[in-house]
Order: structure tokens, then sequence, then C-alpha cells
């Protein structure tokens, strides 16, 4: 609903300043090095859906980027009521599956949707590993939470 309403590329806080089909590439690469990841999202932290890997979920897209912003907006709150620093990562676990949300920087965030049996030590390092790229096309700096992990 939220896309209908209101055009992506006239809004302010429209990221303009890389190529959306590079985005989806790396997110494809970010799902097929993952093998633990159902679905991929960029998400920026207002939340507007950047992009969606692979596109055909069963889940609808402006529900995926309110969830995010929501979750990462509530992630910060907690974070600082308890004085635990700045957020770098939510996980939300259910009987089906679990679902990071990770703070790229005060911009961006990116929510992967992982399958039920998954190791999130093991889907941490290798989103980790990654997500380079992602950061590299996103103009963020290294000093994220690829090295505060």
């Amino acid at each position: 609903m939220f896309k209908r309403l209101f055009r992506r590329d006239t809004d302010p806080q429209w990221p303009t300043s890389f190529n959306q089909s590079e985005v989806e590439r790396v997110l494809a690469q970010l799902c097929r090095d993952v093998s633990e990841v159902q679905w991929a999202a960029l998400v920026t932290t207002t939340g507007l859906l950047v992009s969606l890997f692979p596109a055909s979920t069963d889940l609808d897209e402006d529900r995926i980027s309110a969830m995010c912003a929501a979750t990462l907006s509530l992630g910060e709150r907690i974070t600082k009521e308890l004085k635990h620093g700045i957020l770098q990562s939510a996980v939300l676990a259910g009987s089906n599956g679990t679902n990071l949300v990770i703070a790229l920087n005060q911009d961006y965030c990116l929510s992967v949707s992982l399958h039920a049996e998954a190791s999130l030590e093991l889907a941490f390092e290798k989103l980790r590993s990654s997500s380079r790229a992602l950061h590299n096309l996103l103009g963020i700096r290294e000093g994220s939470w690829l090295e505060q992990q």
C-alpha cells in the first residue's frame, strides 16, 4: 500500500546514490553464499524497502519493510535503556524460522530470514563475510557491525 501512495523516487529519504540492479545482484549473491537465508531485504531505517531477494516471497514487501524498521527502532530503544551501547542487530526467533535485522549504519539495515534449523553463529559469520559487497555498494565504511561482532 505504501508504494502505491508515494513514489519512491520523489521521497527525500529514498537513496539515489547507487544502482538498484546492483543492489539486487548483491542480495542475490548473499542468499546464494549463505544457504541458511530464505530471503534478504535492504531497508532504509525509515522503513522504505530498497530491495528484496527473492522478489517472490509469500510476504508483503510493505510488511517486511515496516516490521524491519519497527524492530530496529525497538531494538535501539532497548539497547539505549539498558545501556548496551549502539544496536548492531536484533534477532527474532520463532518455531518456523528466525529473522535477523542488522543495522548497517544510520540509514540502512539488512533483514534476513533464516530457516528454523539454521545456526545463528554460523549465519552471522557467513553474513559478515558475504555482506562486504553490500557495504561497498552503499558506501558504508568498514567500521560497522562487520568488525564489531
